[in-house]
């Protein structure tokens, strides 16, 4: 329905800060412009706040439901946030390539010694300066800074483990929008705390309670992380409430603890563009390597892939299309896909289980299988959210038998009944 109106949507994905900008921000803007080197807000959306006032009725239950493939891009508009999605220069002239971040970054993200190479501010206290770093000394010609290459910079893969791999972190903090839709004060641009708009009062009917505002994240993660135990063992098919989750311990293994340097435990949802090895701690499934023809060799992602032009992520979980697809040149977001000319040379060196047919064979460019990334940044903010949330994968248990109680996307939509049903008793 989108591209039928024309509309193909930024690269960048950012349902976290879109439901901001338009249930919560005091002062949408009207755009984001770079002054002085720095982003900044300008202006102020006026027909957003009307859009938002004729919606919002304060005395009702309200859920706000995230459907995305894969893991949130918010970037913040702010400081040189404008920098991720920028192939060029401010001034237009020069290819702008992303800085790579200290040595200690790789084995520690969180140290103080962390930060990037790109940085003009004084050495932090007990920390190298950058011209003596092993990787900010070797600067490419032509380069102010140590940075990325072309073939290593791939505009598709800016988003990710931000910290690690640039040293800066220039999306915007998850407590953002848990206090969103949580708090009754949130700050304006100045940083003043003023009335949140998702919870005053108006029309003279009291503010609204935060347990009317729910959460649906139908996203990148395998669904068998997030479904209750019961689910195997013949059961109803239900998935764990975010309460549910933490008292299972599910967490964890699906989120890891990035303060912490902690990856997740199951490692179908760590976000990498090289082959990862590894056993779901909840199915004991492996992952299968990479030169695998067996689309469905684990059932939650058939197999890793060959990322031959470091421009994609391994998928958290796959599953069938009800409908192949045959994916020609001009096919955008079709991921099997021969290039303009025909070649799908790429389609097999890649080796993805979603060109592969279920039966096994060789990739073609018929794609039979769709795709989830982790999303790790929507479901972190379900976790914030606790009972309100309702977390759910993106990946369908199945999608061949229609009459049955796990076809398509019925536990998802099952969960966030039962939480809304929790607010209007």
């Amino acid at each position: 329905m989108i591209t039928a109106a024309g509309e193909d949507g930024c690269g960048y994905e950012a349902p976290l800060e879109a439901m901001y900008r338009f249930l919560v921000d005091p002062e949408p803007p009207l755009s984001v412009q770079i002054v002085d080197q720095k982003s900044t807000p300008t202006g102020i959306n006026e027909a957003l706040l009307s859009q938002r006032d004729a919606f919002l009725r304060p005395d009702s239950s309200l859920a706000v439901v995230i459907f995305s493939d894969e893991n949130d891009c918010s970037i913040k508009d702010s400081g040189i946030g404008w920098f991720i999605a920028s192939a060029r220069s401010s001034g237009g002239t020069a290819a702008v390539r992303m800085p790579r971040a200290t040595s200690v970054c790789e084995t520690d993200p969180n140290d103080p010694c962390c930060r990037s190479c790109a940085e003009a501010d004084p050495t932090p206290p007990g920390c190298a300066p950058l011209s003596q770093d092993s990787v900010c000394s070797v600067i490419v010609s032509g380069q102010p800074y140590a940075s990325y290459d072309a073939a290593n910079d791939s505009l598709n893969l800016r988003c990710f483990e931000q910290q690690r791999r640039f040293g800066v972190d220039l999306l915007q903090p998850i407590e953002r929008y848990g206090s969103a839709l949580s708090d009754a004060k949130i700050k304006n641009r100045a940083g003043a705390l003023v009335d949140n708009p998702l919870f005053a009062a108006r029309a003279g009917k009291g503010p609204r309670s935060a347990t009317l505002v729910s959460l649906s994240v139908i996203v990148g993660v395998p669904w068998q992380d997030l479904a209750t135990p019961e689910s195997s063992s013949g059961a109803r098919p239900a998935y764990l409430d975010a309460a549910g989750l933490e008292s299972n311990g599910r967490w964890p293994m699906v989120l890891g603890d990035e303060k912490k340097g902690i990856a997740p435990s199951d490692p179908f949802m760590i976000e990498s563009m090289t082959p990862r090895t590894g056993q779901s701690p909840v199915t004991r499934f492996t992952l299968s390597p990479a030169t695998s023809t067996n689309p469905q060799e684990n059932p939650i992602n058939g197999h890793e892939k060959n990322d031959v032009e470091h421009a994609d992520l391994q998928h958290a979980c796959i599953f069938q299309l009800p409908n192949p697809i045959l994916c020609t040149p001009e096919m955008y977001g079709c991921d099997c896909a021969p290039d303009k000319s025909g070649d799908q040379s790429y389609v097999t060196a890649e080796n993805s289980a979603l060109c592969q047919p279920p039966g096994g064979g060789l990739p073609t460019t018929t794609q039979y299988f769709a795709k989830a990334y982790p999303s790790l940044r929507e479901l972190s903010l379900a976790r914030q959210m606790g009972e309100r949330a309702a977390p759910a994968s993106l990946c369908a248990w199945q999608t061949t038998n229609a009459d049955s109680q796990d076809y398509a996307y019925g536990p998802a939509l099952d969960a966030l009944l039962k939480r809304i049903a929790k607010t209007i008793k």
